[in-house]
């Protein structure tokens, strides 16, 4: 009879306790601990049932923060001059080559915690053209690498499109002159991330506006290339 009234004794006991004592991943009773907890009350003798709470579960989570990021790129391409002034034009079109070399650091700023989307990076290039003259470019740019909008997916790694501006200074020297120019970039691609190694394929176009040492001539340049290249992102792992 008593264990009839045993079971409001437990819906009390459940109602009234601290916190939430079962949940659906705490394990049945034995046979055993179910006697036990019977005897106990048949006895009258209520402090020798214990409740157990179920196990704690130690959760650790890694977060990887971004130190650096190094890469080098090739790009080939074409190039068309516009020189003009007052009275008419020249438009000269040759290729080229170049190698661009990388630094930046990767943040999240507006993204979701931790994920680091955005990239803050430095370009050294040179590029070498087909009227066997070259010149250097130094940059600051800002990439969005949108790994959230990657298009494929393997366990390896994942593809995700890019989208990157840039601005800077390019210099051209020959013989005893040099030429300054403004240069702004922009560049659209698609990435493939695997251990930290990021192998990207870019479209670029570039247009360079020169200060001509000649007062009243304008020069202008501007490039389309594509580009084949690799990052390495150094990390740095909090558990």
């Amino acid at each position: 009879m008593k264990s009839i009234f045993f079971l409001p004794f437990l819906l009390t006991v459940t109602l009234f306790a601290d916190g939430h004592i079962w949940s659906t991943k705490t394990p049945a009773l034995t046979p055993a601990q179910s006697k036990q907890v019977i005897h106990a009350y048949e006895e009258n003798n209520q402090t020798e049932i214990v409740f157990k709470d179920d196990p704690k579960v130690l959760v650790t989570s890694k977060i990887e923060a971004n130190i650096l990021v190094l890469g080098a790129s090739i790009g080939m391409g074409s190039t068309s001059e516009r020189i003009y002034n007052s009275v008419g034009e020249k438009v000269e079109t040759y290729g080229h080559v170049n190698a661009k070399f990388t630094i930046g650091k990767d943040f999240t700023f507006w993204h979701e915690e931790y994920t680091q989307p955005t990239r803050i990076f430095a370009t050294y290039t040179y590029t070498y053209l087909q009227q066997s003259l070259g010149y250097h470019t130094f940059t600051m740019g800002l990439e969005e690498r949108m790994r959230y909008w990657s298009f494929f997916k393997t366990d390896k790694g994942t593809f995700y499109p890019t989208l990157s501006y840039q601005l800077g200074r390019t210099v051209l020297s020959r013989k005893y002159e040099s030429i300054e120019g403004r240069t702004s970039e922009l560049n659209t691609g698609v990435t493939y991330e695997h251990l930290g190694f990021e192998y990207f394929l870019t479209l670029t176009y570039n247009s360079i506006t020169w200060q001509h040492p000649i007062e009243g001539i304008g020069d202008e340049s501007t490039n389309y290339q594509m580009n084949l290249g690799v990052n390495y992102r150094f990390m740095y792992e909090d558990k």
